[in-house]
């Protein structure tokens, strides 16, 4: 027996291991399995049993509110620094983003995704030509757990592909959770078959500056990953 984020649970056998790649998205509904993106994962991780609870809610039930609006809520952000990149580093394709966000009905959200596009264009990111490429979905099946890599970004920079994961929340990024996620996604890239370096996985920190990058994953993440992973299908169950 173990304990993680206050909870009692077995330790996994080396069945609950094994991971295997699905090719086709699969639908979130009371029956599936629990199905999180990277980034969450990597927080739930870290949280206390209740919080755990809220992620996987969320996740479970993406379309009921108020969760139906956080998916998309940086979208217009995002979609303003993939135009950038696109165009070759054109700052008029950030004012046109700026533009497209005056648009949007909840003052809340016009005033994070201008401020994400504001920090972005301070940043260093902003200073590397990153070349965009397809960023399919690709995810796969970890201890009985469906992680979706869902970056933000896939990009060639200098003839390497990259990975790329962006902070846009108005706080600094936990580094353990920046950490993880690159781990995760490390893992879930290595068990969907795509073979990349640790290194070519990033998250970029747009509150604090800094990018976060990994030489190597460590084995005690796959383990906590594989003994949380009877705590998240026994919560997604009964949600």
């Amino acid at each position: 027996m173990a304990t993680v984020a206050g909870l009692w649970i077995r330790k996994p056998t080396p069945s609950r291991l094994k991971a295997s790649a699905a090719k086709s998205e699969v639908a979130v509904t009371p029956t599936t399995l629990p199905s999180l993106t990277v980034k969450a994962t990597a927080e739930l991780l870290r949280m206390p049993a209740h919080e755990q609870r809220r992620i996987l809610l969320e996740h479970k039930y993406p379309k009921r509110e108020p969760q139906k609006f956080r998916t998309p809520y940086y979208k217009p952000a995002v979609t303003g620094i993939l135009d950038f990149y696109r165009s070759g580093n054109q700052p008029s394709r950030l004012l046109a983003a700026k533009s497209r966000i005056e648009g949007l009905m909840l003052p809340s959200r016009r005033l994070n995704n201008n401020r994400v596009l504001d920090r972005f264009e301070l940043s260093a990111a902003a200073k590397r030509h990153l070349i965009p490429v397809s960023n399919p979905r690709i995810h796969s099946c970890l201890g009985g757990v469906t992680l979706r890599l869902s970056p933000e970004l896939r990009a060639l920079e200098d003839g390497e592909e990259r990975t790329i994961y962006i902070n846009l929340r108005n706080e600094k990024l936990n580094e353990e959770v920046a950490r993880l996620t690159l781990e995760i996604a490390h893992l879930t890239l290595e068990a969907s078959g795509i073979n990349v370096q640790p290194s070519q996985i990033e998250f970029i920190d747009l509150f604090s500056g800094m990018v976060h990058q990994i030489g190597r994953r460590r084995s005690k993440t796959e383990k906590v990953l594989a003994e949380n992973a009877d705590i998240m299908r026994m919560m997604w169950d009964a949600l």
